[in-house]
């Protein structure tokens, strides 16, 4: 009878005291986060029976209190071996995001790793081009080579960001075109412009901000030819980030350009440009153009102005509506505003308004 309760009570005991235990293990990694002592942290690290959460959090400690240690080189080796040899792609995630931050306060520090740098810079590559790796794995794969300027590695984001899967993953193609960018790989617009085509959101704007860095010609032409995607709320963030490129435009002689910058002007709300648009359609022979500027000044213009450039416009069939609706607006009679003497009631006290 006793045999039978001690088999019945001993799981229980097993798991009471295994609870217990990693309780105490919790309570010295509280403590060890409010110290920070590195060559413990580190010590801890190199236990064998060390369960995958613990390991998690302690390379958490490394990642906050490296910095305390005298040779912070050291630190590195350890947990470059964690990512390179864990398979839980949670402690593989936090030992990467750990290497980049050790690596790029050395190298910020002017400190001599080129040989880490470069067998970090191998790993990563291959990391990333395993797409059968988690993706948040290659993921903070691209964002080491980004951040740490990793030349050697920067041929293959071309590889990356042709993969065909690639506008199914949309933090992963945000990576990428973050690092493009970063590189400045003009070489990689045309790809980078075929993630227009997508339906996230996401990888829309991510692709619109690097097109922005890489040309801002390109960039000003497809944010256009795509306005009305996504209800046309990118539009006004990012050409009002491109402002002054675009004000250049309008200054500037006519060309290739000169339509995408009109129609931009509309998008601009922190100058007026109706001055430099009316400019442009009094000079320029260019029907597209003109119709383009009449729609937009529809819009902005008042009375006296508009029957100014019906005076100085001849008509044309490619934009005689535009034109018609000016004159209309130039001909139109002002509605006199009249004080009503109806009492209403004032909201506030109750008491009759003569005022409405």
């Amino acid at each position: 009878m006793i045999k039978k309760l001690i088999l019945f009570f001993l799981p229980f005991l097993f798991f009471v005291n295994l609870q217990s235990n990693n309780q105490s293990y919790l309570n010295d990694l509280s403590e060890l986060a409010k110290t920070g002592n590195i060559e413990i942290i580190l010590s801890k690290l190199e236990e064998r029976e060390l369960d995958n959460e613990s390991k998690f959090q302690l390379i958490w400690l490394v990642n906050a209190h490296f910095k305390k240690a005298e040779n912070i080189e050291n630190i590195f080796q350890p947990i470059f071996e964690i990512a390179q040899n864990n398979a839980d792609f949670k402690i593989k995630l936090v030992a990467i995001a750990t290497c980049n931050e050790i690596l790029s306060h050395l190298k910020n520090n002017g400190q001599n790793i080129n040989d880490l740098l470069a067998e970090y810079q191998n790993f990563l590559t291959q990391l990333v081009a395993n797409q059968s790796e988690f993706a948040d794995v290659r993921r903070a794969g691209i964002k080491g080579i980004e951040y740490l300027s990793l030349t050697e590695a920067k041929s293959k984001l071309l590889e990356f960001i042709a993969e065909p899967n690639i506008s199914q993953n949309p933090p992963f193609a945000k990576s990428v075109c973050s690092a493009l960018a970063h590189f400045e790989m003009t070489e990689a617009i045309p790809q980078i412009s075929k993630l227009l085509q997508t339906d996230d959101e996401n990888i829309f704007a991510t692709a619109i901000i690097a097109l922005t860095t890489l040309n801002s010609k390109v960039a000003l032409k497809l944010i256009l030819q795509n306005e009305h995607k996504f209800g046309g709320k990118f539009c006004s963030p990012v050409l009002n980030n491109m402002e002054n490129f675009i004000a250049d435009i309008l200054i500037k002689p006519e060309s290739d350009l000169t339509i995408f910058a009109v129609r931009a002007a509309k998008y601009l709300y922190k100058s007026d440009y109706r001055e430099q648009l009316i400019s442009i359609l009094y000079s320029t022979e260019n029907k597209k153009i003109k119709k383009e500027i009449l729609q937009q000044l529809l819009q902005i213009l008042d009375k006296q102005k508009a029957a100014e450039i019906c005076q100085n416009i001849a008509n044309n069939p490619f934009f005689t509506v535009e034109l018609s609706k000016l004159k209309y607006l130039a001909n139109s009679n002002s509605v006199e505003h009249k004080k009503s003497n109806l009492q209403t009631v004032s909201q506030n006290n109750g008491r009759p308004n003569l005022t409405t």
